[in-house]
């Protein structure tokens, strides 16, 4: 923590000597902070931590924590901060107690509430982003509704991910303390953190630390050997739960390395640090310690004389890369479960589907990844669940972090899916209201109909302003369902309820509407409650505009009439008409024609497999112009130039 004292003294004394950081903390605090904790080996047990630091030397500061920031507050914990260069000096064994400050600076989680965004910028990018914290929760996460704290400390991290933490949780402490992380993020983007030591984060490589019994997280063995060398990674093999292809490996043993390479300057490879070369019956394998500390024993062995298979596992199941760093983002949701800790479905594959998933947590020795596999695929059929939304990243976040209490949580009806999105909207909606009411400028508004699959009408109404940070903002502010009909007078009622949602009557600026005439009778009839000059304010869509020039462009001045005869045209007439418009009207007839049958689509298929004969491709369907889908013309021709149409 370099010049730790000099910035301290020199930004704090003038600034802060007015401000309080609140009702608590030892005498001296020269720094107040909020940042994010979780318990070690779960990250959905989230904490918002208050942080009252004092300085000890340079190397070291120390921090009472609070659970809130004003009265009454608990002394909820401790933590110690210290240097880049004080964290080096620490053994192996230690340095898995701690955590490192770099992703909690530059991602904006770590805060210095209304301290100047100069002041803080300096004093993250100068004292805080390369050091190291260890912290305990003296008031136990899972009784912090006790009047007392009971139970033995525990031991909490830091985040090192966006996806490792809901956005909610985030929201809800920028708006207890008026501030957007978002905008914090991005005043830090040029701070760069140095290279997070070895040894720190020790969570992520599977290494889950507790404090004595009471905790029921998986335990880790300490060893004092040198972090350098790959045997500081060693770790206690359950001999009996060596498993392969389903079975037992009964007599399998630590592969000592080869004679000609013992001693000499060739080095191990990178695989090694996170599992171990065994052999069984003159078979080699390797051991993922992180899949078998997890107790997932049947994905955690590997038979292979090379470390290509080891090093494609720890990507694709760990996101471990042999630099060491974790690559973001999880491949598929079958890689998280083969890391899991849930337990075979094969014995209680009869019970009730709710105490199969209670028993997922408890039953038997390791995990049945086919059966996991066949019922994430009945679920995908019978939910009609897309491919996209079963591979997305949101759901592969909330197996990875579910855990044994995701279960409990779980709803068992749909209104209660429905309470959880109504309570999160209105959260939501309260930091909209303050962005909107801090604007500097005047609120422009622009809204448009749309109709959801199920026939229901809603109409989207946007809000764009300068907020209070300078920054442009473009915030949705409504989607009331429209009842009854589609006229000015009526959009203007849903779009006036709005407006007095958010106070915004005094704020009004342009209008920023299509061409249709019920947006005119709309602002019209608005004028009753919010006077304004409608010919000033009435803003029309340059996209619109620019849409109509270019379909007078494709075909003729007289495109209403073209549209019309479409309308009423059977499918036989409608060819007739569009074989007067050009290259374009045959390419639309075309396209329709293929489109109509399976089995002219199918030609159109095997006609592109033929044309790329060896080299692999994705064929690729025809697309048909809309009317209402701008652009669609062009994607038509692009789409009819590939397949050679």
């Amino acid at each position: 923590m370099r010049y730790l004292a000099v910035i301290l003294s020199l930004f704090l004394a003038c600034v802060l000597a007015n401000r309080s950081f609140g009702h608590y903390g030892p005498d001296g605090t020269v720094l107040f902070l909020n940042g994010f904790h979780f318990v070690s080996g779960r990250t959905s047990w989230r904490i918002s931590a208050n942080h009252y630091c004092v300085i000890v030397s340079d190397d070291l500061l120390q921090c009472a924590v609070y659970n809130t920031n004003t009265s009454p507050a608990l002394l909820v914990g401790v933590e110690y901060i210290v240097s880049r260069k004080a964290f080096q000096s620490l053994p192996a064994e230690e340095r898995q107690l701690w955590h490192s400050h770099a992703f909690e600076v530059t991602s904006g989680f770590l805060i210095q509430p209304q301290l100047p965004e100069p002041v803080d910028h300096t004093i993250m990018k100068d004292v805080l982003v390369d050091t190291y914290g260890k912290t305990f929760q003296t008031w136990r996460y899972d009784k912090q509704n006790s009047p007392v704290p009971l139970g033995i400390p525990e031991l909490v991290m830091g985040y090192t991910a966006d996806e490792q933490i809901v956005p909610d949780f985030v929201q809800s402490r920028d708006g207890l303390f008026g501030c957007n992380t978002t905008f914090i993020r991005e005043s830090r983007q040029d701070i760069r953190p140095m290279e997070v030591l070895q040894g720190a984060d020790s969570w992520k490589h599977g290494f889950v630390l507790t404090l004595g019994l009471v905790n029921e997280t998986c335990e880790t063995s300490f060893t004092s050997q040198n972090d350098t060398d790959a045997s500081w990674w060693d770790f206690t093999i359950d001999w009996e739960n060596i498993w392969h292809g389903g079975k037992r490996l009964l007599g399998a043993r630590r592969r000592p390395r080869h004679k000609r390479v013992v001693g000499t300057r060739i080095k191990e490879s990178w695989i090694y640090r996170y599992g171990a070369n065994l052999e069984h019956r003159g078979v080699r394998y390797w051991l993922c310690k992180i899949c078998h500390i997890k107790k997932s024993y049947s994905t955690a062995l590997y038979a292979s004389s090379g470390t290509a298979h080891a090093a494609r596992h720890l990507l694709r199941q760990h996101q471990i890369a042999e630099s060491g760093e974790r690559i973001s983002g999880l491949k598929t949701p079958f890689s998280l479960a083969s890391g899991s800790t849930s337990s075979s479905f094969s014995p209680a594959s009869q019970l009730p589907l709710q105490q199969q998933t209670n028993l997922g947590y408890q039953i038997g020795s390791h995990f049945d990844e086919e059966s996991w596999k066949a019922r994430f695929v009945d679920w995908i059929i019978v939910e009609d669940v897309t491919f996209r939304q079963a591979s997305g990243e949101r759901l592969r976040w909330l197996i990875a972090n579910g855990g044994e209490l995701a279960s409990r949580l779980l709803p068992e009806h749909h209104t209660t899916i429905c309470s959880w999105i109504r309570r999160s909207f209105e959260s939501r909606r309260h930091i909209i209201a303050e962005l909107v009411k801090n604007a500097k400028s005047s609120v422009h508004i622009s809204f448009d109909l749309w109709t959801a699959s199920n026939a229901f009408n809603y109409l989207g109404t946007v809000g764009h302003f300068v907020d209070q940070e300078g920054k442009k903002r473009d915030v949705l502010l409504g989607l009331p369902r429209i009842i009854g009909p589609h006229s000015g007078e009526n959009i203007a009622y849903h779009v006036k309820e709005v407006i007095d949602q958010y106070e915004l009557g005094s704020k009004l600026g342009y209008f920023m509407l299509d061409n249709a005439k019920s947006n005119d009778a709309c602002l019209e009839t608005l004028i009753r409650w919010f006077p304004m000059d409608v010919n000033r304010c009435r803003l029309r869509c340059i996209g619109h505009i620019i849409n109509l020039v270019v379909r007078a462009v494709l075909f003729g001045s007289n495109v209403s009439k073209f549209e019309a005869e479409l309308r009423v045209a059977t499918d036989e007439f409608k060819f007739d008409i569009w074989a007067k418009k050009g290259a374009i009207g045959r390419l639309h007839n075309i396209a329709t024609y293929i489109r109509r049958t399976d089995q002219r689509r199918q030609v159109l298929r095997r006609l592109q497999t033929e044309l790329a004969g060896d080299d692999p491709i994705f064929t690729l369907e025809i697309v048909v112009d809309g009317k209402t889908r701008w652009n669609s013309i062009y994607m038509m021709i692009k789409r009819g130039e590939f397949c050679h149409v």
